[in-house]
């Protein structure tokens, strides 16, 4: 009898063991998957980062891909025809349409703070529909090109562009701004 004891003993005891190795590897890997979902979302939360860059010269290389002729406009131009105020942010480029017959133009806008981007869309989009009202009508080429325009935000730049192919112009401006 004593055997028996002894037999049920152990069994009792390396079942113990056995449930405990079992709910320590479950622990385990519940900590694992814990750390894994924790790190997916930092991987999904977290903000890009962006590269600081000069947007005059950037805005320079991408009027040089553009198919389009524009001409580097002042900043009372840039007031009159978007009613933005240059001074209000860090760095604000524009080329207009070289004529009153052409559509295309590009502008490059580094914001001071992400609050003023609802704004900078805003002026664009009334830039927009005032250059549907002229060309309405007569100018088909050119309703086709501000109906195809592009406007892209990486990090605190905003760059609008009208052209015939902004294309290679939206690649070199991420390739410029995103690290």
């Amino acid at each position: 009898m004593n055997k028996r004891t002894n037999s049920k003993e152990n069994d009792t005891i390396s079942k113990k063991t056995g449930n405990k190795a079992r709910q320590l590897s479950i622990y385990f890997f519940q900590a694992i998957s814990l750390i894994a979902l924790l790190f997916c979302v930092w991987l999904l939360t977290r903000e890009k980062e962006y590269r600081e860059i000069d947007v005059n010269t950037v805005a320079q290389n991408l009027v040089e891909l553009m198919p389009d002729t524009v001409a580097s406009e002042s900043d009372m131009v840039v007031k009159e025809r978007f009613g933005l105020e240059a001074n209000a942010f860090n760095g604000l480029v524009y080329y207009g349409p070289d004529s009153n017959m052409e559509a295309a133009e590009l502008l490059l806008v580094n914001l001071k703070d992400t609050s003023q981007k609802e704004s900078v869309e805003e002026a664009i989009q009334k830039r927009i529909e005032y250059q549907k009202s002229c060309f309405e009508g007569y100018g088909v080429d050119q309703m086709e090109l501000i109906n195809n325009a592009m406007t892209i935000t990486y990090g605190h730049y905003m760059l609008f562009i009208v052209s015939k192919d902004s294309s290679l112009a939206r690649e070199a401006f991420a390739d410029a701004t995103v690290k």
